[in-house]
C-alpha cells in the first residue's frame, strides 16, 4: 500500500524484488517538491526512514505486505520567521531605551 503525498494512494500489487521507487512510481509519483521523507513499514513491522534527497537516496526493496507513507511536512510560513538582523536591532533598541532611563533615574535622584 502506498498512502501520503502521492498523486494516487492505493494498493500497488506486489512484484519480487521491486524497489521502493517502483512503487512510488506506480502511485504516480510523489508530488513535487512536498514530501520531507518516506516512511517503509514492512509486512515484520519494520520500519525506516528512507532518505529521498541529496546524494545518498536510498531505494529498500520493497517485501510483499509493506506500507509505504511519504511524509508531508509545510515549510515554516514566512511570516512567522524573523531575520537574525532585525532580532538585533530590536534587543539593541530595548537595551538603550533601558539604560537612558537608568541614568535618566540616576542623574533625577
Amino acid at each position: 500500500m502506498v498512502t501520503g503525498n502521492v498523486a494516487l494512494d492505493g494498493f500497488i500489487k506486489y512484484r519480487p524484488s521491486e524497489q521502493l521507487t517502483y512503487y512510488l512510481d506506480q502511485a504516480g509519483g510523489m508530488l513535487q517538491e512536498s514530501y520531507k521523507y518516506v516512511q517503509l513499514i514492512q509486512a515484520n513491522g519494520a520500519t525506516f526512514q528512507v532518505k529521498r534527497k541529496g546524494l545518498f537516496k536510498n531505494n529498500p526493496i520493497v517485501e510483499d505486505g509493506a506500507r509505504i507513507n511519504v511524509i508531508y511536512e509545510a515549510p515554516e510560513p514566512e511570516s512567522s520567521r524573523k531575520p537574525a538582523n532585525e532580532i538585533l536591532q530590536q534587543s539593541l533598541a530595548m537595551l538603550t531605551s533601558t539604560l537612558t532611563i537608568i541614568i535618566l533615574v540616576d542623574r533625577a535622584f
